[in-house]
């Protein structure tokens, strides 16, 4: 049953979000007392910190930003595919969005959308993490290598998915 595979993988893919999501707003509610009342939240590059935020506030923004947008990027525009012309800006669209191929690229567009959420959140996951360390020193003091690691090991799975996406959309038409 192979073609019933980029359905299956976007209902893992979504799953796999939401279980993600779920553990990382645990992670951050179970966390946030180890963060002193007002809590550096912002630091330069040399990971001195040069911000300030209630606990309270930092949660909040915390949540939103590794809760609130990976779950909106993985799951509020692919609601948007299930519409009868979904609005993709893709090579070779009616191509892709044939009655014939419909289901397998919109099923590959949600997988993807559920794993860039999937990716931010771990990765917000891990800002959180550095931002706990951060502020158990004093003065607080945020690892730059530690950060920048997270954010190329981000960008590099941002690329893999993109390349993933690209290679099966390429082409279309002339196939």
């Amino acid at each position: 049953m192979r073609n019933d595979l980029p359905l299956r993988t976007a209902v893992h893919a979504e799953r796999l979000l939401v279980a993600i999501l779920l553990a990382v707003a645990v992670y951050i509610v179970a966390t946030i007392g180890r963060m002193p009342p007002i809590a550096a939240s912002h630091f330069m590059a040399s990971g001195a910190a040069n911000g300030l935020m209630t606990r309270g506030r930092y949660l909040a923004v915390m949540l939103v930003s590794a809760v609130g947008l990976p779950a909106f990027i993985g799951f509020v525009p692919a609601r948007a595919l299930n519409g009868p012309t979904p609005r993709v800006n893709l090579p070779n669209r009616d191509y892709w969005f044939a009655p014939e191929r419909r289901d397998g690229s919109v099923a590959t567009l949600k997988a993807y959308l559920a794993r860039v959420g999937a990716g931010l959140a771990v990765f917000m996951a891990y800002v959180h993490r550095l931002v706990l360390r951060a502020n158990a020193l004093h003065p607080p003091h945020l690892d730059s290598s530690a950060l920048v690691v997270g954010i190329a090991v981000f960008l590099t799975w941002m690329l893999l998915l993109s390349a993933v996406l690209v290679r099966r959309f390429s082409g279309g038409a002339e196939r």
